[in-house]
């Protein structure tokens, strides 16, 4: 591999898979799930909020998919600390969701979605890059110790995320009703006076 050893390569390899993933997740998740959902269930407050919900769940299930499928085709894979890893995960992940689908909403620029998507994803890819250890990346280890480290992380993740749940939650009432979703609304903030 060309880039082991160089730093500079490391970094903006790093970099370059930051943005390719905050872009390609956000253009999915947040552009077309989130937007499906807003179609059938944006007309009001309560449907704008369940598809929140709903496209963040998908969003949470889609970072550990493969490892719950491997329950099934490979049983001797399961273990109860891999569960609450996926577990915790897919809440870690579904939460992250959630926080992005309201910037989404408040801001109509999926651009900045994707921007803070991938900084998100900057340090986890980083260090992966830096230690060469493909294991920092992986969301469940078959490591008992290090699955217990894991599942303890999700939760502590997940109650230091509460004040920007809350906060994220609160902004949900200054999206304008209804959000039909699909272009209804450009993806970048526009100032163009609609009378014109």
């Amino acid at each position: 591999n060309h880039i082991d050893g160089n730093p500079v390569l490391i970094i903006l390899g790093a970099i370059i898979l930051s943005i390719f993933v905050g872009y390609f997740e956000e253009g999915l998740f947040r552009g077309v799930v989130l937007n499906a959902f807003l179609l059938k269930l944006g007309g009001s407050y309560k449907g704008i909020v369940a598809s929140c919900i709903y496209s963040s769940i998908i969003f949470g299930f889609v970072h550990v998919y493969s490892d719950f499928l491997a329950f099934f085709t490979t049983p001797s894979s399961f273990s109860l600390i891999a569960l609450w890893q996926v577990i915790g995960k897919t809440i870690s992940a579904g939460l992250i969701g959630f926080i992005l689908s309201v910037i989404f909403l408040r801001t109509h620029n999926l651009t900045a979605v994707a921007i803070i998507h991938g900084i998100n994803d900057l340090g986890p890819f980083l260090l992966t890059f830096l230690l060469n250890q493909r294991g920092l990346t992986e969301y469940v280890s078959g490591n008992t110790a290090q699955g217990q480290i894991s599942a303890i992380g999700y939760v502590i993740q997940f109650v230091l995320m509460i004040p920007t749940l809350i906060y994220a939650y609160k902004q949900l009432k200054f999206v304008t009703v209804p959000q039909y979703g699909f272009f209804e609304h450009p993806w970048y903030p526009i100032s163009v006076n609609k009378n014109k």
